[in-house]
């Protein structure tokens, strides 16, 4: 149907090359074992990451139920 939402999962390295992204992401998840240890994990991604990257739990990005967030903000250097 026209107006009905699509998926494909294709590997990265494809879609990067579809994308004319090679090398490079948008967006990664992370998933965890036990959802209660997301909070966790997201605080030690900030950490590890710094302040260029934005990184939400599932509850705080409305994201999948059990994956942690990460992305890279727009700005280019």
């Amino acid at each position: 149907m026209p107006d009905e939402p699509k998926t494909a999962v294709v590997p990265l390295a494809l879609a990067q090359r579809l994308l004319r992204m090679e090398g490079r992401a948008t967006e990664l998840a992370v998933a965890v074992h036990r959802l209660e240890e997301a909070p966790q994990v997201a605080a030690r991604l900030r950490e590890a990451l710094g302040p260029d990257y934005e990184v939400h739990t599932c509850r705080s990005a409305h994201s999948s139920a059990k994956s942690v967030r990460t992305s890279r903000h727009a700005s280019t250097s």
